[in-house]
């Protein structure tokens, strides 16, 4: 069972799985304190006999409203609909969840404590760069979203028994090679064009607007005019680091804590693999031959696909995700090459060029490392003592510099910034936490002080509004020169447009585009590589879209967010077979199968929906979140 899930935690399933149900893993989006036995008070959700109550939803859906102010870098009303899209979201999400659980329970699928620790180790989440579990990482994350050890362990259990239920889906899932090269085809064709791109800036001989066209123009975009809400806070921080550098380590404490972790110490076999990959058992094994005869893993290569063979770099056995190929690499001689190897990519001969053996690093290596983790431990230890004095001083009405004073915080005035985080002069707020930052001053009246709020390293900070400074159009009058600025500018990008046209027409007569340009004093790029994402060449997507539907020989125009662009489409190339669209196909293979997952997934809980009971209180919950 364990190697199973070591397994599976390894799997494109279980990274799709993980991916697709984001609100449903503790491991990655914390425990959820849903569910229990009995009857909530003021239960709004009820799945089989599994009940949640109105402060449980609301617990969920404030999240995600705070997830999505921090993405789009925004306040979000609670009576927008945004708001009561999300709502709605939370709900689904909390009863899909549910589901699963209960189809989980139903089948007896369990997880061991052995298996829960196992697989929360081998999460990079809380590895170090060696790849070794990180303690303080893994108690720093269960202090950002608070969480005691116990209860992480249970919502992660919970996470396997439902990770195990759907990746059974696994087996279910397969792309053939005509339907995977057909979308591979599409997907990596490329286009060979001319291009000549004209800025806005360089387009000339536009007249100096009127103070009446200006006005039109300002009265028709007074919006854009509008200067943004500033806020100048006070922020007073502790950070777990600086803490930290109070404390004394002894050399005892250092050894001991090596002892107890000895086992994280360990580093993994490592190996330098190098493969070579054959369309055919018959090729795979001609290329074989002709090495037991002598050849070597190179000119064989060569000799048979035309390629020589590539590396895939250094790895651990779990991370080749292939367990056949795994199993032979790892088993391998150094230097030996093995004998064919079927996967869904083709045939494989794999040989091995180096080899790293496991290992156990030194008291002496990790030392230093071992001594600030005890350090950082013995902070944060002591910083959850601090919070609890400084919420005391809060509640008595302490100023915020004496609050930092007595609490050993550095307190920094800040200069006026917006809900970007960008002073008057653009630039951004120069302080760790940002967004944080921002957040929370946006969201604390003038004259206060705000809550404790928690940094991403297991320190704190508050903050103090000292002036709000509200948004508003400005007058023409005083704003002028930026009118005519914005004036000038859009009259520049409408000429830029028009040129584009110009000089299409005119290549569509019969000049070539490369002559046209030069002439014109525009610059131009011959034999330019065009994918449909623009990767190759950076081009906005109208342009890809317009030169892709294009035939050979023809002329196509579009504007651009400085500018416009003219492209000449003079060839289309088709997708390659090369070893690097070998990897290709293997990464669209995998989107695909997530793809298919995603619709899977949606339609087992479409499923589970008719057979388990469902009640849903949104009336009670509508009313409760949403601001009437």
């Amino acid at each position: 069972m364990l190697e199973a899930l070591r397994q599976m935690t390894k799997s494109w399933i279980m990274k799709v799985v993980l991916g697709l149900l984001a609100l449903t893993f503790v491991v990655f989006f914390g425990a959820s304190d849903f569910g229990g036995g009995g009857r909530q008070v003021n239960t709004v959700v009820e799945v089989d006999d599994v009940n949640y109550s109105l402060d449980q939803v609301s617990k969920e859906f404030n999240k995600q409203i705070q997830y999505l102010m921090r993405a789009s870098g925004g306040q979000i009303n609670l009576q927008s609909p945004i708001a009561t899209s999300v709502l709605e979201e939370t709900v689904s999400n909390i009863v899909t969840r549910s589901l699963f659980d209960a189809a989980a329970q139903e089948l007896g699928v369990s997880a061991s404590d052995v298996s829960v620790q196992e697989t929360v180790h081998n999460l990079k989440l809380f590895q170090n760069k060696d790849g070794i579990f990180d303690s303080v990482k893994f108690s720093s994350y269960l202090q950002q979203r608070g969480l005691t050890e116990e209860e992480f362990i249970s919502g992660a259990k919970e996470d396997l028994k439902r990770a195990q239920y759907l990746g059974t889906l696994q087996d279910s899932l397969t792309i053939s090679k005509p339907i995977l090269e057909a979308i591979y085809n599409h997907r990596y064709e490329k286009r060979i064009a001319e291009i000549t791109s004209i800025e806005a800036k360089d387009i000339k001989a536009i007249l100096k607007p009127t103070e009446s066209q200006l006005r039109t123009f300002y009265n028709e975009f007074k919006d854009d005019f509008r200067s943004p809400e500033f806020r100048k806070v006070k922020i007073a921080t502790l950070t777990l680091e600086g803490l930290s550098k109070k404390f004394s380590v002894s050399e005892e404490e250092i050894r001991e804590n090596y002892q107890d972790q000895i086992d994280n110490f360990r580093i993994q076999e490592k190996r330098e693999i190098i493969q070579s990959i054959f369309l055919t058992e018959s090729d795979a094994n001609k290329a074989k031959s002709l090495i037991s005869n002598g050849t070597t893993f190179s000119e064989a290569s060569k000799q048979i696909n035309g390629l020589p063979p590539v590396s895939i770099g250094k790895v651990n056995k779990g991370d080749i995700s292939e367990k056949k190929l795994a199993e032979t690499s790892f088993s391998l001689d150094l230097n030996a090459v093995s004998s064919p190897i079927e996967s869904a990519l083709g045939w494989h001969l794999v040989s091995v060029k180096s080899i790293e053996p496991e290992k156990t690093q030194t008291f002496s290596e990790v030392r230093e490392p071992l001594r600030k983790l005890i350090s950082m431990m013995k902070a944060r230890d002591e910083i959850y003592d601090l919070q609890n004095l400084v919420e005391d001083d809060l509640a008595a009405g302490l100023s915020i510099e004496e609050v930092s004073k007595q609490n050993g915080m550095t307190l920094i005035e800040m200069e006026p910034f917006n809900s970007m985080g960008l002073t008057k002069d653009d630039q951004l707020i120069k302080i760790n936490q940002t967004r944080q930052v921002v957040e929370t001053a946006f969201d604390t009246e003038k004259d206060e002080i705000s809550g404790i709020k928690e940094m991403a390293d297991g320190g704190f900070f508050i903050i103090k509004t000292q002036s709000i400074v509200p948004p508003k159009i400005e007058p023409f009058n005083i704003i002028q020169h930026k009118v005519s600025y914005r004036w000038l500018k859009k009259e520049k990008q409408r000429g830029a447009l028009k040129k584009a046209k110009e000089i299409s027409d005119i290549v569509n007569k019969g000049k070539t585009l490369k002559e046209v340009s030069i002439k014109q004093g525009f610059k131009y790029e011959a034999k330019n590589v065009i994918d449909r994402i623009g990767s190759k060449t950076p081009v906005p997507k109208p342009f890809i879209s317009a030169i892709f539907k294009a035939n050979v020989g023809e002329t196509v125009y579009v504007e651009t967010y400085d500018g416009a662009k003219v492209g000449k489409l003079i060839q289309i190339e088709k997708a390659g077979k090369n070893l690097e669209d070998i990897k290709k196909r293997e990464d669209l293979n995998t989107a695909l199968l997530d793809s298919m997952n995603r619709d899977l997934t949606n339609q087992l809980a479409s499923a589970l929906k008719k057979r388990y009971t469902i009640d849903v209180n949104h009336e009670l919950i509508e009313n409760s979140l949403i601001p009437q």
